[in-house]
């Protein structure tokens, strides 16, 4: 049984308080279609494998043994036909040296991971490797058994949603819910991305989407990365959430992306092309949903219209409209964007601008313009998958998750967002905050100037008055439905400490405690509630942690990550 009796223990680094003692992914259909880029083969002792989420592969043959002619499938559209994107795997491969040929001009340097027998990360074929544009050479060791290639390092439906859902789980601050469905029935999930401890009235609305075309996952890159810096507890991240709010729409091609196409649907439309006549249904949701948005009280006043391109360019860019097709005033605010990005990344420079005159039906830049004018500034970004402005290196999957945080970044200089009022704390502004010139002498770490058994350092991991003397912060609850647990260990924190590590730590016998971060990363069923507000109107952090039956004692360990402590 537990007591909910505390011992305290006090070291000038650390305290530690002893007691005796969720979405966003929705399934997704395995619906293939019969598409002739889904095929499993085996050819020359190699399996190669296309049929799954975003695999493409139209025909394979072996004119003589480790040699292979790989055709890329090529897609009919209603505005022209298109290839590049492929990705298959191949399994069978340990100890052979492989030559495949198969057209990559518009990548010269494709994409490999191992599967068998450990998943490695994706990376850059080398100069070796992919010697030129149609061949690919690979010699592999033995023990590697299954490898898996792809044009450019890739995202499928269902690899997106669980990198969208990871984030989401991890953040109070996100919600979803399904936009529509697509043409074969998957859903479209908006993740809405807000802090409701701050009123809407005044915030900036911004819309954020990736992928109207299936092969271009550069976008689907950026929009993970702007995602991630707008969920982050950071002070970019709180100043973002406190001032904006946020529409994301992971995939708008949902159906193109699973089928492996490079650019068109399911039908071979194009949904960029819809904003005049829209037969498909999800850009009627996108629609919808912008409709409803624009009548709201917190209209859209930024929208981002993610894209790649195919072309060999020295900077991704902002395909920046011109006057006549808009105005000279809106000309100016996409520049004063534009200028934002550059100045948060030295991954984008400007250096490739792109000018166009707006087609009046042709992307939903044209249909915020057609309706709304200069009050939404609407923008199409594309990536490149050829090399990086900074050194001339080969462009990565995260260097396009970096420029996506920096799209996020380039936010408050563009709307002159004021700083958050989240900033982070030390255990110096805490200090500053409760004692006086003059109190220095009980202002130290160590010190219990209200006597109560809690010295400097617990007041301030626990958000305690250390002027007035406290019981113990650490209070059990019953706690439902966590299998091999029935209390729970329940405590407030500071928020936003930038200084402090918390761990659980559990023995049976007081000499050999067993420890987990408090962070959630190994410790299952921790539950953490931010912006709980006090009587007094402050906010904390509160946090319910599971305490296991099969241990007798468990103590919270508070403890220092930087020099000072």
């Amino acid at each position: 049984m537990y007591s909910l009796y505390p011992s305290f223990s006090h070291t000038s680094h650390r305290f530690l308080l002893t007691i005796w003692v969720s979405l966003f992914y929705s399934a997704l259909l395995s619906l293939t279609f019969g598409q002739v880029n889904k095929l499993t083969s085996t050819v020359d002792g190699i399996t190669f494998d296309s049929d799954y989420d975003n695999g493409s592969l139209r025909a394979v043959f072996s004119p003589s043994t480790g040699n292979f002619n790989l055709s890329i499938y090529t897609e009919p559209g209603e505005i022209g036909s298109r290839k590049y994107w492929f990705r298959f795997t191949m399994d069978g491969v340990s100890g052979r040296s492989i030559n495949l040929n198969i057209d990559h001009a518009e990548n010269p340097r494709p994409f490999l991971r191992i599967l068998d027998p450990t998943t490695s990360s994706w990376r850059r074929l080398n100069a070796l490797e992919a010697p030129n544009s149609n061949s690919i050479v690979l010699n592999i060791v033995p023990g590697i058994q299954k490898i898996e290639l792809a044009f450019f390092h890739p995202l499928g439906v269902e690899e997106t949603f669980n990198e969208v859902s990871t984030m989401m789980r991890s953040s109070p601050y996100a919600n979803s819910r399904i936009l529509g469905t697509s043409t074969q029935g998957r859903n479209l999930p908006l993740v809405t991305v807000e802090t409701p401890r701050y009123p809407n009235s005044g915030k900036h609305l911004v819309w954020i989407h990736s992928r109207a075309h299936a092969g271009e996952v550069t976008s689907t890159h950026c929009l993970l990365g702007f995602l991630e810096q707008i969920l982050e507890d950071s002070p970019l991240g709180r100043q973002l959430r406190e001032h904006c709010l946020f529409d994301v729409l992971p995939l708008l091609n949902v159906d193109g992306v699973h089928l492996g196409k490079t650019r068109w649907d399911s039908k071979g439309f194009d949904l960029e092309s819809e904003w005049c006549g829209i037969r498909t249904p999800e850009v009627e949701a996108v629609k919808g949903h912008v409709d409803e948005r624009m009548a709201s009280s917190n209209p859209i006043t930024l929208a981002l219209n993610l894209h790649s391109t195919r072309g060999n360019f020295s900077d991704t860019f902002f395909f920046k409209h011109l006057s006549p097709s808009i105005s000279p005033a809106f000309e100016v605010i996409q520049q004063d964007y534009i200028d934002a990005f550059a100045a948060a990344t030295p991954l984008f420079a400007n250096g490739a601008p792109q000018f166009s005159q707006l087609n009046a039906c042709t992307f939903i830049e044209s249909y915020f313009w057609n309706n709304w004018g200069e009050s939404v500034m609407a923008l199409t970004h594309e990536g490149h998958f050829f090399r990086r402005i900074t050194d001339n290196e080969w462009i990565t999957g995260p260097d396009y998750v970096a420029l996506g945080r920096a799209q996020a970044a380039a936010l408050v200089t563009y709307f002159d967002l004021p700083a958050t009022s989240e900033p982070d704390l030390s255990y110096n502004d805490w200090q500053d905050q409760q004692f006086g010139p003059g109190e220095a002498a009980i202002a130290a770490l160590e010190d219990d100037p209200d006597q109560d058994g809690i010295n400097n350092l617990a007041e301030y991991a626990f958000a305690l008055d250390p002027k007035q003397r406290d019981s113990s912060p650490l209070q059990i609850a019953p706690l439902a439905q966590t299998p091999g647990s029935s209390i729970a260990l329940t405590f407030q924190t500071n928020q936003h400490t930038e200084d402090l590590q918390f761990f659980v730590e559990f023995s049976s016998n007081l000499t050999t405690w067993a420890r987990e971060p408090l962070d959630g990363s190994s410790l299952n069923g921790v539950i953490k509630i931010v912006d709980t507000q006090r009587a007094d109107g402050s906010y904390v952090d509160e946090y319910r942690v599971p305490l296991p039956e099969s241990s007798r004692f468990a103590r919270i360990v508070v403890e220092s990550n930087s020099n000072p402590f």
